[in-house]
């Protein structure tokens, strides 16, 4: 599949609907871009929620949970002294 696009001329370029959409690429969405062999290769980067995404839990964590396991650590660490 090959498409092509126009470079404005403040050097913009516009990828086609097709594309973006074939790879989940939405506003405010970054885009790395290399030069391989004297072309462009365009690329979504990971965002942070599906990096984080790869860690699975039980069950969801809350600010509660957070709470004991912070006073439950801190409990552990001074009484160790």
């Amino acid at each position: 599949m090959q498409h092509s696009a126009t470079m404005s001329s403040k050097g913009q370029i516009v990828i086609p609907k097709v594309i973006r959409d074939q790879l989940r690429i939405s506003v405010s969405d970054t885009i790395v871009m290399t030069i391989q062999n004297n072309s462009i290769i365009l690329k979504p980067s990971i965002s942070t929620n599906e990096v984080f995404g790869i860690f699975k839990t039980k069950s969801p964590i809350t600010k509660n949970n957070i709470k004991d396991i912070f006073r439950k650590s801190t409990l552990d660490k001074f009484s160790k002294r």
